[in-house]
């Protein structure tokens, strides 16, 4: 597994000058922008992340008590499981929580731009149900762990200096947030984690999972350049 790992330690390193990183380094534009010109366009992935973890790539109670990957992968999901509680906190407290009729919301969850997040969903899916393999959905949840490392240590940083600024303390952007985000699985001991590091892959499964590594860190790169144009074109709602 090892050589997946450095695979995805790679792509994420890379993405330190992805053009939505270094936007949200920018001091120049005040934090609340920073925060919200793309925040409403991240609804998709954040209430899918639910669904991802808690039933997609989750496995049956009776597997995952005889399989240690496995019960793993649920403990992680566990916790992953419960972001978008955060998510929607912070859409209120950014007065972001904008009423609509079912039509409007409806349609802006599936406009045009949003429709990247949900293809990322899909594919993850897909993906996943393709792999029942749990070495293979490790390489999967990976990369999406090491992208978040790095985005919401970001977020962390700006939600403080809104909060001195405004008094309000961020959930989703702010320290909580960024603190289940260790850049590995969560809920797990030391040992849990270090399973999956040393097991040795063979030639066929080290392509599968490269394979799968590749296509979440496409699509994250994807998803992030969406949010970079959202935010430099100062729309904080797609639709609009």
């Amino acid at each position: 597994m090892r050589e997946v790992l450095a695979y995805i330690r790679k792509r994420t390193e890379e993405q330190h000058n992805h053009p939505f990183i270094k936007w949200l380094d920018d001091e120049s534009v005040p934090p609340r922008d920073r925060l919200t010109r793309w925040f409403p366009n991240n609804a998709g992935f954040a209430m899918g992340f639910k669904d991802l973890n808690l039933m997609i790539l989750r496995y049956p109670d009776e597997e995952a008590a005889t399989d240690p990957f496995k019960r793993a992968i649920n403990h992680h999901g566990d916790q992953d499981g419960t972001h978008w509680e955060w998510y929607l906190r912070d859409l209120q407290k950014l007065n972001l929580d904008r009423q609509m009729t079912l039509s409007d919301g409806l349609r802006f969850l599936w406009n045009r731009e949003t429709r990247i997040s949900r293809q990322f969903m899909y594919g993850m899916c897909s993906l996943a149900n393709r792999n029942k393999d749990p070495l293979i959905r490790y390489s999967m949840i990976m990369p999406l762990e090491e992208f978040a490392h790095l985005l919401f240590g970001k977020l962390a940083k700006i939600a403080r200096k809104f909060s001195k600024e405004t008094g309000i303390k961020l959930e989703y952007l702010g320290d909580l947030h960024a603190a289940h985000e260790p850049g590995d699985l969560v809920n797990q001991d030391e040992e849990i984690k270090q399973m999956f590091v040393d097991i040795k892959l063979d030639d066929n499964k080290r392509q599968v999972a490269i394979n799968a590594a590749r296509y979440v860190c496409d699509e994250n790169v994807t998803r992030w350049m969406t949010n970079y144009k959202l935010a430099t074109e100062n729309r904080v709602w797609p639709m609009d």
